[in-house]
């Protein structure tokens, strides 16, 4: 008969392998939990309740510029390091220019949060409003831009890079 201490080497490395396989599985699970934590952009949308039930409020809004018939034109046009020009015009449905109105740009970064910057628009007559923003980063951004007029509101957003 055989001695059932030697019966086969493996059995006495088995217990060692369990506790080897979950050390392995805790470093893993460590290593996800670290990751996830010091990745996370911290982007959320705030007031996401209200805003889901403000929907019908926002289609409304949407109706209401879609039968004004305003069209408008946004151009941006690279200055220095990461400095751009917003070009915005605004024209009503038989083309002819809006003036008058207080427009506001808000530039969002859609990737990370801390970075936004809003830009008041100079009004040059003629439905034409301009101004000149330093951003603080290059890349993506979301430019929204808002006209209030006492006719109505006029709503446009774009995504640039900025270079």
């Amino acid at each position: 008969m055989s001695d059932p201490v030697d019966s086969k080497p493996i059995d006495r490395w088995l217990p060692w392998l369990f506790v080897l396989f979950f050390l392995v599985v805790f470093a893993v699970n460590g290593v996800m939990v670290y990751v996830g934590a010091t990745t996370w952009t911290g982007l959320e949308t705030k007031q996401h309740y209200k805003k889901g039930l403000a929907y019908n409020e926002t289609l409304d809004e949407v109706a209401r510029q879609k039968a004004l018939g305003w069209t408008a034109d946004l151009s941006v046009e690279p200055k220095a390091r990461h400095a751009v020009r917003l070009d915005f015009t605004l024209l009503d449905k038989r083309e002819r220019a809006i003036g008058g109105a207080e427009v506001i740009a808000r530039l969002v970064r859609p990737t990370s949060e801390g970075h936004d910057v809003e830009l008041r628009m100079d009004d040059f007559g003629a439905g034409h409003y301009s101004g000149t923003v330093d951003l603080p980063l290059a890349g993506q951004w979301d430019v929204r831009v808002v006209a209030k007029h006492p006719s109505g509101d006029f709503r446009l957003t774009r995504r640039i890079v900025v270079r």
